[in-house]
């Protein structure tokens, strides 16, 4: 059996986990019919593990909506999208989008939301303005309505300041969990809820350390401390018996292997904030060092 560490250069997701040799396979994957809740983690650690200083300009929001006479049918919206993306990768073959299908409450109508990030050595959208008439023609292309009013109000396009922001939108928008039910409205189930664009181009680069039983068994019980300290981040530990993850920077995590390999504050480590200072006091009972902060 051995165990590791996987931490990503550049991001914000750290796990631990455990090979026992033997593989399962998930069998047959029944049809997708709601944004279940594995789903949503699963793109919260995507956008997470991105490596913010591989990243050339600032990232772009857009919507994607459709009128007030709007498809029924799953499968026909998602050829739209996959026209748009094509149509958007004419002009930047190197963008790495992140999208996410959604239902507009009352009336139920789909529409998209999409993150374009731009890695380093690609060319970026530097002028909003004229992004904007152009995304507003590629998609009234896109859906083939008739409708007039959705080229000049079924888009909307802006600049993201920081990575931060990022976050934001994606805890709002893109890993919102979904509660409106369009089943009543649509045709087909919904398939997937997300999705990501040059998927080889993403700017994530995953390192994997080795570890033995012991560093792994005290990295999990870090991760458990970590996680309660921020107890506004309670959802981002898990312990299935595999291995735990938590959504911390790369240095935290090598810092936090300094301090589990050497049982105690390695020489080597460097606090980067008096939150991580304390994490690595907690299972000590000098908790007269924080009294002043």
């Amino acid at each position: 059996m051995s165990y590791s560490l996987t931490f990503h250069k550049g991001g914000h997701h750290a796990f631990t986990k455990t090979e026992t040799g033997s593989s399962k396979s998930g069998g047959i994957r029944s049809k997708i019919t709601s944004f279940s809740s594995s789903s949503r983690l699963r793109a919260i650690k995507r956008i997470n593990s991105v490596d913010t200083q591989s990243i050339s300009a600032r990232p772009v929001f857009l919507t994607l909506t459709y009128p007030a006479n709007f498809p029924r049918s799953h499968v026909t919206i998602k050829r739209h999208l996959d026209l748009f993306i094509k149509k958007l990768l004419r002009i930047h073959p190197d963008v790495c989008a992140f999208w996410r299908l959604e239902y507009q409450p009352g009336r139920l109508a789909p529409h998209f939301h999409m993150i374009l990030i731009f890695p380093k050595n690609t060319r970026p959208i530097k002028n909003i303005k004229w992004f904007r008439r152009w995304l507003a023609r590629a998609w009234y292309m896109s859906n083939k309505c008739d409708d007039i009013k959705n080229l000049r109000a079924g888009t909307q396009a802006d600049f993201i300041r920081s990575w931060k922001g990022v976050l934001y939108y994606t805890s709002k928008y893109i890993a919102k969990a979904c509660t409106e039910n369009a089943s009543d409205v649509m045709d087909d189930t919904p398939g997937r809820f997300w999705g990501i664009v040059n998927r080889f181009q993403w700017p994530i680069y995953p390192e994997e350390i080795s570890i033995n039983r012991r560093v792994f068994i005290k990295m999990n019980r870090v991760f458990r401390k970590y996680v309660k300290a921020h107890s506004r981040y309670k959802r981002t530990f898990r312990n299935n018996g595999t291995g735990t993850f938590c959504f911390i920077s790369d240095k935290t995590a090598v810092s936090l292997l300094h301090y589990c390999s050497a049982g105690g504050i390695s020489k080597f480590y460097i606090p980067h904030s008096i939150s991580d200072l304390k994490l690595l006091y907690a299972n000590t009972s000098k908790s007269y060092l924080f009294k002043n902060f």
